[in-house]
């Protein structure tokens, strides 16, 4: 499904002005007020109904969990991670730091530590013209620094991981928005980790690409683009989502 060529908004996560913003909750009243002209008022109507759910709703129910919740959760969500294999024995793991009420990775982050697993973080690779994502790593003692949009980085001194050979990631965890039983994922609209990883569409080769999520995240359907990069596998603080049968070889 697509909105019409016209439209300010031609995707359900992205303003044509200002895509690093993702979904602007205002859109469907734009949406209205031009598509019904270009009769295509119900395309675009439904399209951004979806985005409005999936983003602006769940980001704000997630923003307004309470501090025990989150923790809890992260507690619930790394004791289910502990039951992943290729996670509890993985040599090197990309995790992220939870901003906004993300499901927060700590938990998993100090268990690697524990078992002397190399952690790293993302970082965008080029501030001026955001294109994809290369990771620094991260250790007990390493002070972080706000790095694009604010987001806590390693300093810029801090070793990087080689990205030729995505193989050297082993594991991803990857924070989300909302999540399908597909394994479709809702991001934050800019496409980081649709472009990092856009070279493995097979489910199953590395790296394994891990979303973490707390368990109402899910819903019924996420419209996949052309340009997704589904996950191998959801880790909630509920239990763990896998692809559905059949499913081992989608692309991605």
């Amino acid at each position: 499904m697509t909105a019409c060529a016209n439209c300010p908004y031609r995707s359900p996560f992205q303003s044509r002005d200002r895509p690093e913003y993702g979904f602007l909750p205002a859109a469907p009243s734009l949406i209205r007020a031009h598509c019904r002209a270009s009769d295509q008022i119900s395309r675009c109507a439904k399209l951004h109904a979806v985005a409005d759910f999936d983003r602006s709703r769940v980001l704000a129910r997630r923003h307004a969990l309470a501090r025990s919740v989150r923790r809890d959760a992260a507690v619930a969500v790394a004791a289910n991670a502990a039951t992943v294999p290729a996670l509890s024995t993985a040599a090197r793991v990309a995790a992220y730091v939870a901003r906004r009420g993300e499901l927060d990775p700590s938990p998993i982050v100090r268990a690697a530590w524990r078992r002397h697993a190399a952690v790293a973080l993302p970082v965008v690779r080029n501030r001026a013209q955001p294109s994809a994502l290369e990771f620094a790593s991260y250790t007990a003692d390493t002070v972080l620094e706000p790095g694009h949009h604010g987001i806590p980085v390693p300093p810029a001194n801090a070793p990087r991981w080689v990205l030729d050979d995505l193989d050297n990631l082993v594991v991803v965890l990857v924070p989300l928005v909302a999540f399908d039983a597909s394994l479709t994922r809702v991001g934050s609209g800019a496409g980081y980790y649709d472009r990092t990883f856009a070279t493995r569409r097979v489910s199953g080769t590395p790296p394994l690409l891990i979303g973490l999520a707390y368990h109402w995240q899910q819903v019924s359907e996420v419209e996949r683009s052309a340009w997704d990069v589904p996950l191998d596998l959801v880790i909630t603080d509920r239990g763990i989502v896998y692809p559905p049968p059949g499913n081992a070889d989608q692309p991605r």
